[in-house]
């Protein structure tokens, strides 16, 4: 199984590490796109990214649950 996702970032690059290793260097203003997609590879075809409603959070009138 592939473990969490991190970053680090400095001198306009960043670096996407996936168990201490670095899997990817990006431009930095890409860093953060780039780490969702690392976070989000794990959960494809496992069902759970189907669950994700990216964006169409519910909230209730005091920005609590529904």
């Amino acid at each position: 199984m592939k473990g969490d996702p991190g970053v680090a970032s400095g001198h306009g690059k960043g670096q996407i590490l996936v168990d201490g290793e670095v899997v990817r260097t990006v431009p930095e203003p890409k860093t953060v796109e780039t780490l969702v997609e690392e976070a989000v590879k794990p959960a494809e075809g496992s069902g759970a990214a189907d669950e994700v409603s990216w964006g169409k959070a519910r909230h209730g009138p005091r920005g609590g649950p529904a």
